[in-house]
């Protein structure tokens, strides 16, 4: 099945346009964002401030409070509901990282942020290709994130 790929961005953030330029922000459907935050990122969340000695990920939904970053390099992807399948959005309501009482970030080791690196580059060639199943390869990439950092969260 071939879908569009409107409801569903992904940037380096060295080369992304304005956030106020991106029209998932306008939009009344709820979106969200999965963020690596490279080069020691230091972001405010609550009454907190995350860092991580080489990177961070960052999970955010339309409806949690902004949580500013001063990161200048890394990746991001948002997405709206509408770009994953019935049964991945049921799932997706029920993952921590989007409730908000959880901590939406994952610091990063070397290795981690390597392995990120990659998922997030070959998500944005995925975009960027004419693959008939590009929206379906994504959506597994974006639940391949999911699942990477709920499986750091289960190691700390």
């Amino acid at each position: 099945m071939v879908r569009d790929t409107t409801n569903f961005y992904a940037y380096r953030l060295q080369d992304a346009p304005p956030l106020e330029a991106l029209p998932l922000l306008h939009s009344a459907e709820e979106f969200y964002t999965i963020s690596l935050l490279q080069n020691a990122p230091r972001c405010r969340y609550l009454d907190s401030a995350q860092s991580g000695p080489e990177a961070l990920l960052m999970f955010f939904h339309s409806r949690m409070p902004h949580i500013p970053c001063d990161a200048r390099s890394g990746f991001f992807c948002m997405f709206k509901d509408s770009f994953l399948t019935p049964g991945m959005q049921e799932n997706l309501h029920a993952l921590p990282m989007f409730h908000l009482e959880s901590t939406p970030a994952f610091p990063l080791l070397a290795q981690h942020e390597r392995y990120l690196t990659n998922v997030f580059e070959n998500i944005t060639e995925a975009l960027a290709s004419d693959y008939t199943f590009r929206t379906e390869l994504l959506q597994n990439y974006v639940f391949e994130l999911f699942h990477y950092a709920l499986k750091l969260q289960h190691h700390v």
